[in-house]
């Protein structure tokens, strides 16, 4: 009896320390394949609450500009075409169709972080494939060409996340970093 207890035990912390290995593996921050910056995402619930944004450009040369203001989340209807039954799939049941979601400041109104939202993850990817900065163009000085940013940090706790894109082009060196926190 001693002996299957202790087997018992002795299979119960292993199992133990592989949950527990599995959930820091989980969490890690793991490189996206060739991007170098780590596989982070953020719940869509957190897009729930009052948000704020601090929307800071620094330019090589010039003095840094930074503004806080309010964001809001804003969902747009799917430009997807609507699921169609056929015979051999049967009626549709659910409609899983990805659509746009954006954090809109306040001020400037032009810019926008929007994200692919898959209705069926609760989630959203802090990643180039899945995210974009929209209105980039309006708070960079002239000179500075808002189709070279390149996502270059990314980063995210319970309360707040906040990336960072670098544009380098003759002429204009600079970082864009928002950082959008809940209250």
């Amino acid at each position: 009896m001693k002996r299957e207890i202790q087997s018992f035990l002795s299979m119960g912390g292993l199992m133990v320390g592989a949950l527990l290995a599995g959930a820091i593996a989980s969490e890690a921050a793991e490189p996206a394949a060739g991007s170098g910056l780590p596989v982070l995402r953020v719940k869509r619930a957190f897009f729930e609450k009052t948000l704020e944004t601090e929307l800071k450009v620094s330019v090589r040369g010039q003095a840094a500009g930074a503004v806080i203001a309010r964001s809001e989340w804003v969902e747009y209807p799917t430009e997807l075409p609507a699921p169609a039954p056929d015979a051999s799939t049967g009626p549709v049941l659910a409609d899983f169709r990805d659509f746009k979601a954006c954090n809109e400041l306040a001020n400037p109104e032009a810019v926008k972080l929007c994200f692919n939202v898959m209705p069926d993850v609760s989630s959203v990817g802090l990643n180039a494939k899945e995210m974009a900065l929209e209105g980039l163009q309006s708070v960079l000085p002239s000179g500075c060409k808002a189709e070279s940013a390149r996502l270059s940090r990314i980063a995210r706790d319970d309360d707040q996340f906040t990336v960072s894109y670098t544009l380098e082009q003759p002429g204009c060196e600079a970082e864009v970093t928002l950082s959008v926190r809940s209250l």
